[in-house]
């Protein structure tokens, strides 16, 4: 048994080497096959690979009807198609527009949202910001990151504007770690990728640690501290499986 955990976190230590060198070297699409590879090597359950970004698209008070119109060319350009749930929100200082789509192996989420900058309002100014927003979920598989990473490249490009992206991979063992082994696992995932443990929060069945690495450009402050990964390892009694979740800059699904 303590062989086979030896190799799973062996396993996972290369899978997080690869995953970062692909993603900050923008490897070609097809060295994603080498990742599955490694899953497939060492019995690592994927779970999901959240894909995020944001970033502002204008200033101005956007409609309903200009909103529809970027959401369909950004729709179209992530080749979304199907049944397609809509929501419209609005009120004095925001505008909401949302397309969302689920599938059996993904799910997206498109928001256009125009705020109004209240800071202004005392000068008699009226002055807005309208943001994008797009949040891919691919359930069990891998081989679509790079692929949607390069779309979203693509689709803020039309702005030019860079987006606040988030990544963040979620996976099982069907065992348990003890706290050392937990502590151990995480502590090489970091080294790996020349991180530096920034802080870190724990739990009887969760262990969180926030690092820091110049291999990642972009970086978040948490408590005053830059961070760019974050490493999440949390056991379920119920289901007896450890999960492990890595994120850049930081977690963005519920664990």
């Amino acid at each position: 048994m303590r062989n086979k955990k030896g190799l799973a976190i062996t396993s996972f230590i290369i899978l997080i080497l690869l995953v970062f060198l692909i993603y900050k070297r923008n490897v070609n699409l097809e060295n994603t096959n080498l990742l599955m590879a490694v899953y497939n090597k060492y019995d690592f359950d994927v779970l999901q690979i959240s894909n995020s970004g944001k970033a502002m698209i204008n200033t101005k008070n956007m409609n309903f009807d200009e909103m529809e119109t970027v959401l369909q060319s950004v729709l179209e350009s992530l080749d979304i198609r199907g049944t397609l749930d809509i929501s419209k929100k609005e009120n004095e200082i925001r505008r909401e527009y949302t397309i969302s789509r689920s599938a059996t192996d993904s799910e997206t989420t498109v928001t256009i949202e125009s705020v109004l900058e209240e800071e202004n309002l005392a000068s008699g100014v009226s002055s807005y910001k309208t943001f994008l927003s797009i949040n891919i979920i691919l359930y069990g598989q891998l081989d679509g990151t790079m692929y949607i990473q390069k779309k979203l490249k693509e689709i803020y490009g039309v702005f030019n504007t860079v987006p606040t992206t988030n990544i963040t991979m979620a996976g099982s063992y069907n065992e348990k770690f003890d706290s050392k082994e937990t502590k151990k696992l995480a502590e090489k995932i970091l080294k790996s990728i020349k991180a530096t443990a920034i802080n870190e929060y724990e739990t009887e069945r969760l262990y969180s640690v926030y690092g820091y690495t110049n291999l990642i450009k972009d970086n978040i402050k948490v408590q005053g501290d830059h961070v760019n990964v974050n490493v999440a390892i949390r056991f379920n009694e119920y289901e007896q499986k450890t999960y492990l979740y890595l994120a850049s800059p930081v977690i963005s699904v519920d664990y």
